[in-house]
């Protein structure tokens, strides 16, 4: 639906609530290409707080990817 009406900020929201889905059931590749969907989008529209969201999650999926340099 947010897609349809070019709802950004919907969509980087609903990005984020899927990334959170993907990472508890393990998914954490899924979860990290829905976050750097999530981050390009509240870029694009200033949303400091969503990117410090977005970036903190983004720092324990590389955990859990093992990619400990980019965490």
């Amino acid at each position: 639906m947010a897609q349809s009406i070019d709802d950004k900020n919907g969509l980087a929201s609903s990005y984020y609530l899927q990334n959170s889905n993907a990472s508890d059931r393990g998914f954490y590749a899924k979860s990290k290409d829905l976050l750097l969907k999530s981050i390009a989008l509240r870029k694009e529209i200033k949303d400091e707080l969503g990117l410090a969201a977005s970036y903190s999650f983004l720092g324990l999926t590389n955990a859990h990817l093992g990619d400990y340099s980019s965490s």
